[in-house]
C-alpha cells in the first residue's frame, strides 16, 4: 500500500537515496501530475536539538527556494508535515546532474554557465547566498534546461544562521578559500564555487582533486588549480574564477560576458593579471599566542588549514574519516637523541607505513599489509574497519621554530573540534568533545563520532611529536565493536605510533 501525504500527494518510487534524505517520484492527485518529493531521513537516536536543527535546515531550503523566481532555480510547490519532520514537494526533473554528464565541451560548459550565473545572480539580488554550488546540485533536463537546487544551506537575509556555532557547511573541492578562511563569503564566493564546478564538468575532474579531504582544503587554501587541458578559449575563464583572492574574481556581469563568447564560439578577451599569490606557501606561520604574526605576514594559514579541516568532520559523511585498528606501544628502549630547538626532531617526516608493524597491524585486528597513502598510511581489513595514519611535517619560517608552528596547529585542531562537537548542522548523529590523553606523544587528544547513516563508530586521536602532528583513525563502519572498545583501540594505536616516533 502506498503512503498519501497530506492527502495529495501518492509516494510512487524512490529516484535516490542521500545520507540525510530520500527524493521520491511521487504523483499530484489534485492536479495529476508527477511530483518530486524530498523526504528528510532522521539518523537514529538523534539528538532533540539536532533532530530540530535538521528540520528547520529542510525548511529552510523551501522558505529559500519558494522565494526565488527563475527558470534555472527548482521550483518548489508545497511543503508536509508529517511524522514531525517536513516534506518538500517540488517539480519532478528528467535529465542528470552535471556530475553525471561526463566531460563536455567548452561551448556546452558555457551554457551551463551561464544559466547558472543568472540563477546566482536573482539569488544574491535578493540577499541569498547558495553556498554549496556544486555539479552535483546543477541539473541538465531533458527539456534543455539547466537547473541549479538545493538550498538546504544556503544563507538568507533575516533567518538566522543554522551554523553560527562554527560548522563550516559545503561539499569539499567546492568550497572558497575565503569561507574556509573563516570570511563569511559572498557573492563572489558562490562564483568560485561555480568556476570549481565548471573546471570539474569540462575536465573530469575537480580543480583542486587530492586523495583525501584535507588535502584539498589544503590545496584550495595554498595552491594554484591545475592548468585546464579540454577547456580552450574556456579555460582562461575558469582560473578568473578561481582566483583565490575574492577581489581578483570579475564580477558577475563580466564573467557572463566571456561565457557568453565561449557559448558562442569566441574567445574572450581577458586582460592580463599577475599571479594570485595569497597563501600560496607551502610552509605557514599560524597565528602566534596573543594574536601576533610570524614575521612573514602569512600568519593565520595554518590554523586555518586546521579550523577548515575540523569543521568538515562535522561538514561530511565518516566515510571521509577511514577506520579500524588497536595497538600496543613498541618496546624499542633506544634513547632518542635530543631535538633541534629550531628545526625539531624530524628533518623529514618518517615513513607512515612504518610507524606500525606487521604484527601490530595483526594484533590491532586490521590486515598486516599498509596501503601507501599521500602523506598517510592505512590498513583495512574488509570487514568494515581500518585505521589510518596522516602526517604533517612543520619546518621553521619566520620568528617561529618548527616545534611552535606545530604546537599551534595542534592547539587550534583541539579549540576547533572542540567547537565542532556543539555546532548544531553536523551530519554525524553525535559527535564528543575532546579528552586528553597522557603519556602519548608530546601532546594527545581524542574525540569520537557516530556516523547515523550506516551505525559507524569512529575514534580519532591527534598527537603531536616535536614538529609533527600525527592523526591516528579507528573506526567500525559496521557497528560491531562498542564505543568504548573503538575508544580504546584508538588511543593504544596512538601510542604504538606516539612511542615509536619518541624514539627517532
Amino acid at each position: 500500500m502506498t503512503r498519501v501525504l497530506g492527502g495529495r500527494y501518492r509516494l510512487v518510487e524512490p529516484l535516490g537515496r542521500g545520507g540525510m534524505g530520500t527524493v521520491w517520484r511521487a504523483l499530484d492527485e489534485m492536479l495529476g501530475r508527477a511530483v518530486a518529493v524530498k523526504e528528510l531521513t532522521l539518523p537514529r537516536g538523534v539528538a532533540p536539538g539536532h533532530r530540530a536543527a535538521l528540520c528547520e535546515r529542510a525548511a529552510r531550503e523551501a522558505r529559500v527556494s519558494s522565494r526565488l523566481k527563475h527558470g534555472s532555480i527548482i521550483r518548489v510547490h508545497d511543503v508536509i508535515t508529517e511524522d514531525d519532520r517536513p516534506w518538500i514537494v517540488m517539480e519532478l526533473l528528467t535529465g542528470r546532474a552535471l556530475d553525471e554528464a561526463g566531460p563536455l565541451s567548452p561551448r556546452r560548459v558555457a551554457e551551463v554557465g551561464l544559466a547558472v550565473l543568472e540563477a546566482l545572480g536573482v539569488a544574491h539580488a535578493q540577499g541569498v547566498l547558495h553556498r554549496d554550488v556544486k555539479p552535483g546540485n546543477i541539473f541538465l533536463c531533458d527539456d534543455g534546461r539547466v537547473i541549479l537546487a538545493d538550498f538546504g544551506i544556503a544563507t538568507l537575509e533575516g533567518d538566522a544562521s543554522l551554523t553560527a556555532s562554527g560548522g563550516l557547511v559545503g561539499s569539499p573541492g567546492y568550497i572558497a578559500p575565503e569561507r574556509l578562511r573563516g570570511e563569511r563569503g559572498g557573492p563572489p564566493s558562490d562564483l568560485w564555487s561555480l568556476g570549481a564546478a565548471l573546471y570539474t564538468a569540462i575536465e573530469g575532474r575537480p580543480p583542486f582533486a587530492r586523495q583525501t579531504p584535507m588535502g584539498m582544503l589544503s590545496a584550495v587554501l595554498t595552491e594554484e588549480p591545475g592548468q585546464p587541458l579540454r577547456a580552450g578559449p574556456l579555460g582562461p575563464v575558469l582560473l578568473a574564477l578561481l582566483a583565490r583572492d575574492p577581489a581578483r574574481r570579475p564580477p558577475a556581469e563580466v564573467a557572463a560576458r566571456w561565457l557568453r563568447s565561449v557559448a558562442g564560439g569566441g574567445t574572450p578577451v581577458i586582460p592580463a593579471r599577475p599571479p594570485d599569490t595569497e597563501g600560496r606557501s607551502r610552509a605557514a606561520v599560524p597565528t602566534e599566542p596573543g594574536g601576533r604574526r610570524g614575521h612573514d605576514g602569512r600568519g593565520r594559514r595554518t590554523a586555518v588549514i586546521a579550523a577548515a579541516a575540523v569543521a568538515l568532520a562535522a561538514m561530511v559523511p565518516a566515510a571521509f574519516l577511514l577506520r579500524h585498528g588497536n595497538a600496543t606501544s613498541p618496546t624499542a628502549k633506544r634513547t632518542a637523541p635530543p631535538p633541534d630547538p629550531v628545526r625539531g626532531r624530524f628533518a623529514s617526516a618518517p615513513p607512515p607505513c612504518s610507524l606500525i608493524t606487521s604484527p601490530e597491524a595483526t594484533r590491532l585486528g586490521t590486515a598486516p599489509s599498509p596501503a601507501p597513502r599521500s602523506q598517510g598510511c592505512s590498513w583495512d581489513d574488509m570487514s568494515g574497519g581500518s585505521i589510518d595514519l596522516q602526517l604533517e611535517l612543520f619546518a621553521p619560517t619566520g620568528a617561529l621554530n618548527a616545534p611552535k608552528l606545530a604546537e599551534s596547529y595542534y592547539a587550534d585542531k583541539k579549540r576547533q573540534i572542540g567547537i565542532a562537537a556543539h555546532a548544531e548542522d553536523k551530519i554525524h548523529s553525535a559527535q564528543s568533545g575532546v579528552t586528553d590523553i597522557p603519556a602519548t606523544g608530546d601532546a594527545a587528544f581524542v574525540y569520537d563520532a557516530t556516523d547515523g547513516v550506516d551505525a559507524g563508530l569512529s575514534s580519532t586521536v591527534w598527537l603531536r611529536s616535536s614538529n609533527l602532528v600525527v592523526q591516528v583513525v579507528y573506526a567500525d563502519h559496521v557497528g560491531t565493536t562498542s564505543a568504548a572498545q573503538v575508544r580504546r583501540h584508538a588511543i593504544e594505536a596512538a601510542r604504538t605510533v606516539g612511542g615509536r616516533l619518541g624514539h627517532m
